[in-house]
């Protein structure tokens, strides 16, 4: 390398002014943004919220959970093992972000993504046929 920055040609340029003139569309949309970028934008919040409401419910659902092991499996918890049943979530993001993070480098997002789905659909299904506390964390 001889050290000298590369100077883009005026075609390159003009590509990419194109391409991101393109971007917003004249199909519909609102305030110069695209039907698709519009459904994007919903299905992220929407994934968003999903995600922040399982985090946070969880939370909430702690003393009816602790209720029914109590009263089904006769198992009480301690404070402890309640908190860390709380925070587990937290510890799934920290190693599924560099564990999906990775895969995605090498297969893609979207692939990764619906794989994520799929792991997360069954951890809370079978969190919902857990009888014991070691399955219950597990799954969470």
């Amino acid at each position: 390398m001889s050290g000298a920055a590369a100077v883009p040609s005026a075609r390159g340029v003009a590509l990419v002014s194109q391409r991101l003139d393109n971007l917003h569309g004249s199909k519909g949309g609102c305030g110069g943004i695209s039907g698709y970028y519009l459904k994007l934008l919903f299905a992220s919040g929407f994934g968003w919220a999903m995600d922040s409401m399982d985090t946070f419910l969880f939370t909430y659902c702690l003393k009816p959970i602790k209720d029914e092991f109590q009263n089904d499996y006769n198992r009480t918890f301690s404070p402890h093992e309640l908190g860390i049943l709380g925070s587990s979530v937290f510890a799934g993001s920290f190693v599924g972000a560099f564990l999906f993070g990775c895969l995605a480098d090498q297969f893609g997002r979207r692939p990764v993504f619906l794989w994520t789905m799929v792991v997360f659909l069954a951890g809370m299904v079978m969190c919902g046929l857990a009888d014991s506390y070691g399955m219950l964390l597990t799954f969470r």
